[in-house]
């Protein structure tokens, strides 16, 4: 929903109207969509045939037109069960993740990236941000965390397309191995921190990681 939200502030025509917590809704005959082809991609969400999607939420021309949620709980649960340390967040402990200890809050994972570069491009739309090659620290100056020459030369740029240049391993090891960059991370009260705080491997825009 957040997704939709940003996309519909960037995209939505002048004099339609813009996102808000009240949607107008209309029917999808009324804003030109085919209702058939519709219902049969939310029976295979449903069914699971592409993975445990939870919701369906088609937006045309400002209007709400077709909206669905699914119940993979028990799915979930299968598969996350007993690889988890209870209390602390983790990707496989069913009290955190996907839905925060049995609420529909529902962890973002990846889909954060699109939402930030979003967010990013209305900043600078609006003029908050002077573009995407700004220098990226001073955004976390209250972090007291000390000069790199290579960190203090990373940008938003580099930040946005995972080249920041920082050591990171979530690929080499297991998942909840504690050598494990991500899963070390989980561990931590603030995972802002604990980022900033790793030493750099690469100069800025150099690698993908």
């Amino acid at each position: 929903m957040t997704a939709l939200f940003l996309l519909g502030l960037l995209l939505a025509p002048p004099g339609q109207p813009s996102p808000t917590k009240a949607w107008p809704e209309a029917t999808h005959e009324a804003e030109g969509l085919d209702r058939g082809p519709l219902d049969a991609l939310s029976s295979e969400l449903a069914a699971g045939k592409h993975g445990y999607v939870d919701g369906m939420l088609v937006i045309r021309r400002g209007h709400v037109v077709y909206e669905k949620s699914y119940d993979h709980a028990k799915d979930y649960a299968r598969l996350f069960t007993g690889k988890g340390a209870p209390g602390i967040y983790n990707y496989y402990d069913p009290g955190w993740h996907p839905f925060y200890k049995g609420t529909r809050l529902h962890t973002m994972q990846s889909v954060s990236k699109s939402v930030t570069s979003a967010l990013v491009g209305i900043a600078i739309r609006r003029g908050e941000i002077p573009g995407v090659d700004v220098k990226a620290m001073p955004y976390f100056a209250d972090f007291k965390i000390p000069p790199d020459s290579r960190r203090d030369r990373m940008t938003l740029r580099d930040v946005l397309t995972m080249t920041a240049g920082i050591r990171w391993d979530e690929e080499s090891t297991e998942y909840t191995d504690p050598a494990n960059n991500c899963a070390v991370m989980e561990g931590k009260e603030d995972w802002v921190r604990y980022v900033l705080e790793q030493p750099m491997a690469e100069d800025p825009g150099k690698v993908f990681v």
